[in-house]
């Protein structure tokens, strides 16, 4: 498995992560039909932080999650 972030710089700053692995895959139209919650509160989470998720699988090719994520530019305390 392999993970990468970066950092872009633009417009505006977004966080851009990207997991790999090269695992036994999936079919995306078999989990769509399951309603995973797994994937699907990935995407969730994501968007509603204002960002973006996409994932990538084929049976016997492994699975690739890109998210991307903006980022504001203040910390938060907790």
């Amino acid at each position: 498995m392999e993970a990468t972030p970066l950092l872009a710089e633009g417009a505006q700053a977004m966080l851009r992560l990207e997991v790999r692995d090269d695992g036994r895959g999936f079919d995306p139209a078999v989990v769509r039909e399951k309603k995973s919650f797994g994937l699907m509160g990935i995407r969730e989470r994501v968007l509603i932080e204002g960002g973006s998720a996409r994932i990538d699988s084929q049976p016997g090719e492994g699975t690739r999650l890109r998210i991307t994520l903006p980022l504001s530019g203040e910390e938060e305390t907790p």
